[in-house]
């Protein structure tokens, strides 16, 4: 999983840096950049808040099989990419913001 959320994160900030950011107004830039704040911390609250349940569901209470714990874990994996992923696009839009401000 860490290679394919390597991976992941490259091709994002590929894209990212194919993103015509210049061509966007300051006002786009930021409501942008606000709305992808609020995304990764809800994925990374909905990641930790997962990852307390099963922990929980593994102090006795589960009788999950080994298949539906490990998509369980999957899906954390999986929040948990979204946000970094997010946290690329978010980066350069602060980047972009910051550029503009400076001027």
């Amino acid at each position: 999983m860490e290679q394919e959320k390597d991976t992941c994160i490259k091709t994002m900030q590929w894209a990212v840096s194919e993103m015509d950011l210049e061509d966007k107004t300051l006002e786009w830039l930021t409501e942008k950049k606000e709305k992808i704040s609020r995304s990764v911390a809800n994925c990374e609250r909905s990641a930790k808040e997962l990852r307390e349940y099963i922990i929980n569901e593994k102090d006795g209470r589960d009788v999950s099989s080994e298949e539906v714990k490990e998509l369980k874990n999957e899906l954390v994996d999986a929040i948990e990419l979204e946000a970094e992923l997010e946290k690329v696009v978010a980066k350069a839009l602060e980047k972009e913001i910051t550029k503009r401000l400076d001027k």
